[in-house]
């Protein structure tokens, strides 16, 4: 074999190495992919459940204001001076408690004189349908309009009114707890004059307490009615408590804000416009 024939077959051998090479490079790329593939797909599975863990946990924090769910200012019907006062701020008391009342004196004189105006009216009466040839005795037997004309022209009616009304005015004189609850807002003292449009006092039921919050419009899709909240006053003296969201108002005001209520059920020591932080756990 010649030197050149050598260098021919030198070069082929070479171009045939390359060339296997080359082949088997695509191969090993080939595989190498789907592991690749395979290893990212386990990341994004890694970490999609502690993210959801995560916005579970997240609340929102929002400041409200503590109201009762239910109290009542208590009012006298008629002016006069305070006989005397039975409660103070801050005293529980049960429904029907004597809270106040006013002095009695004239009202008491005025129903003994309608009592004997009664009497004397009846005498007219009698008279009347005596007149109209009846026995007073039997009424029964009197016919039903003579026995109104006699009411009307003895007076006997207008007395019977009188002392009706008289009577109901020495009840309105004594002011007592319409339910069981807190006396707030007491400033009268005894023997002070007061009008019929004064408020006496205020009778707060303090065992259930509503909570006023705002939200934005733009969160109002993460409430909703039963929706539980923990509602953490500012004062350190009271503890934390639970309630219940009850009433979404729906309506945005001018400010962009939804009002919010929530309910705490029970004594929780909250009282009447106490300032608190409301924690929204989100659905």
């Amino acid at each position: 074999m010649n030197r050149k024939t050598t260098e021919i077959l030198t070069a082929m051998f070479l171009v045939a190495i390359l060339w296997a090479c080359g082949s088997t490079t695509p191969q090993s790329t080939q595989e190498e992919v789907p592991e690749a593939i395979e290893k990212t797909d386990t990341a994004v599975v890694a970490t999609q459940e502690p993210l959801m863990e995560q916005m579970q946990e997240e609340i929102l924090l929002k400041s409200g204001k503590v109201k009762a769910s239910k109290y009542i200012d208590l009012y006298f019907s008629s002016q006069g001076h305070i006989a005397g006062i039975y409660a103070r701020n801050g005293e529980r008391v049960d429904k029907g408690t004597k809270l106040a009342d006013l002095e009695t004196f004239s009202l008491n004189t005025d129903l003994k004189q309608a009592d004997i105006d009664i009497r004397q009216a009846y005498l007219e009466l009698q008279d009347i349908v005596i007149g109209q040839g009846y026995d007073p005795e039997k009424p029964e037997a009197v016919p039903e309009n003579i026995m109104k004309l006699a009411g009307v022209k003895s007076g006997y009616e207008s007395a019977v009114l009188k002392k009706e009304r008289i009577v109901h005015q020495i009840a309105a004189a004594t002011i007592t707890a319409p339910f069981s609850g807190i006396v707030a807002n007491l400033t009268a003292k005894p023997n002070q004059l007061v009008s019929s449009g004064e408020p006496l006092c205020r009778i707060i039921q303090d065992r259930d307490m509503e909570i006023e919050f705002h939200v934005l419009g733009s969160e109002l899709h993460l409430v909703g009615k039963g929706q539980k909240v923990a509602v953490e006053p500012a004062a350190s003296s009271v503890q934390p408590v639970n309630g219940e969201i009850m009433e979404i108002n729906p309506i945005v005001d001018e400010k962009g804000l939804v009002r919010i209520k929530a309910l705490v059920k029970g004594y929780s020591g909250l009282m009447e416009g106490m300032n608190v932080t409301v924690r929204i756990h989100q659905r």
